[in-house]
């Protein structure tokens, strides 16, 4: 369970370290990929958007380590929202065109994220398993 809750903890904290940096610094974030955010409106969805969901989505997988039954819905809400951003990215490169480079560091931090929760799913599973006696 240790593994699980920390694999857990770890997504809590990088959707809430992005969503509060995008909370903060809307306009200079939303640049780095070239989205250019022209008037207060603008600035107010991708507040909204990439900061107030990524907090409140934090916010939920930090209530899922709260209880030891809730730890395995926290890591595959965890896992299907990253590889949701990992595979339309993955979709949208050869239809969109080559990117700037970043997005090419974002897909390959998804895809390490998205394999440590399921990592971690099937070490809960095999946990689960041996704590009921059963065989791997």
């Amino acid at each position: 369970m240790g593994f699980a809750r920390i694999a857990l903890g770890l997504s809590a904290l990088a959707f809430a370290g992005f969503g509060v940096a995008c909370l903060a610094a809307p306009v200079s974030l939303a640049a780095t990929v070239g989205i250019v955010l022209p008037e207060p409106a603008a600035v107010i969805d991708f507040r909204a958007t990439y900061g107030g969901f990524e907090v409140g989505f934090a916010l939920f997988l930090v209530w899922c380590l709260r209880a030891a039954d809730r730890v395995r819905s926290g890591l595959v809400a965890s896992a299907l929202a990253i590889a949701g951003f990992a595979c339309t990215r993955l979709v949208a490169l050869p239809i969109d065109g080559p990117p700037r480079p970043i997005i090419y560091w974002v897909v390959a931090l998804e895809l390490s994220g998205v394999a440590v929760s399921l990592f971690a799913l099937r070490h809960l599973a095999n946990w689960s398993r041996s704590r009921r006696g059963g065989t791997f």
